[in-house]
């Protein structure tokens, strides 16, 4: 892998070989998945120094272009044939080549409207009370979370995760996020949401992308909660004695089989319940050595913290996350959706 660098341009070194690695990639299809090179590798075969290379392949993580893992290796994402086209058309068009901080400005103004299709804010009364949190680990996000009114008595739940991180999986999450707000909208049954969010799922997206997600209905009169997971990481209910139990019912992810069922589980809430509702990033992220902080830990946090409101148990939760983790960076997106019962 060769780059035509050279000193006497204005645009920095490791700019160029941001540039010119993503033209790369665009153009040949055979990149699609694979490992780049290391970097003390690529800095040998390009002549420069280490910190240039390292500059270059994290100005591309950051913007979800390329996927780092441990900070080590770093993979190329299955790019949609779509947005190979947009991209492909900018380099046609401008003579310089890819701009990309162009494309940071673009990320940044996608990173705005995906935060402006969250909840503004969570509703509270003397019954309930609810919190989030959302985190990306790049630019824009693969998670997301909603509070979905349906009825005067009943209001729905929902957290997801898409598989990858950056843009690609932001402009998936941003479709379910659509259908998902479509279909509660119509009063259909959750099963019956989740399976049709499946079948168009397999029938618009490469197979090897799929969505986790996670749908309750609670009932504010009867305190009863309907639910089912799709591939999602099962939610802790966390009973006021310190019992805690995983919601599993369900299914597989969305948009890897094509008729996938989905089976609901109830529950009936009573005084100091509480619903932890979290994606991934949580329980796998991982210290210096790898260790994933798992779930165990995330289980006795959880416990211990039981009888703060929801957004302190939230604060403590992720205090406890990155007091092991110890590292200073995120590895991976983090959303947690909380509802507590009150007496």
């Amino acid at each position: 892998m060769l780059f035509n660098l050279t000193s006497l341009s204005d645009e920095p070194m490791h700019s160029q070989i941001a540039r010119q690695l993503l033209e790369k990639i665009l153009a040949d299809d055979d990149y699609d998945g694979s490992e780049l090179p290391a970097v003390r590798t690529l800095a040998c075969e390009q002549h420069v120094n280490i910190h240039t290379i390292e500059k270059a392949y994290q100005s591309l993580v950051r913007d979800g272009l390329i996927i780092s893992r441990d900070e080590k290796h770093f993979y190329v994402p299955t790019f949609t044939p779509q947005q190979k086209r947009v991209f492909r058309q900018r380099l046609t068009n401008n003579h310089s080549g890819l701009d990309i901080r162009e494309i940071e400005r673009e990320l940044h103004t996608a990173c705005q409207i995906q935060a402006s299709l969250l909840p503004k804010s969570l509703p509270q009364n003397g019954r309930y009370l609810l919190a989030a949190h959302y985190q990306s680990a790049k630019t824009i996000s693969g998670d997301f979370y909603d509070y979905l009114p349906i009825d005067e008595n009943r209001f729905g739940l929902v957290i997801g995760d898409a598989c990858g991180k950056g843009l690609p999986a932001a402009m998936l999450i941003s479709q379910i996020q659509a259908m998902i707000k479509s279909e509660a909208n119509n009063g259909k049954p959750i099963e019956m949401i989740l399976q049709n969010l499946n079948k168009q799922m397999v029938s618009f997206t490469p197979k090897n992308k799929f969505v986790t997600l996670f749908y309750g209905i609670f009932n504010k009169p009867t305190r009863e909660f309907i639910f089912a997971t799709a591939g999602h990481s099962y939610p802790i209910l966390i009973h006021a004695d310190g019992n805690c139990k995983y919601l599993r019912a369900g299914g597989p992810g969305l948009g890897i089989i094509e008729n996938s069922v989905y089976e609901t589980g109830n529950l009936q809430l009573n005084d100091g319940d509480i619903l932890f509702l979290y994606t991934d990033g949580i329980t796998e992220a991982m210290t210096p050595t790898g260790e994933e902080y798992g779930e165990q830990r995330l289980l006795k946090a959880l416990v211990q913290n039981r009888k703060k409101e929801p957004q302190k148990l939230i604060e403590a939760v992720l205090e406890n996350v990155d007091a092991f983790n110890n590292t200073g960076s995120l590895q991976d997106d983090r959303t947690v959706l909380v509802m507590k019962i009150m007496k």
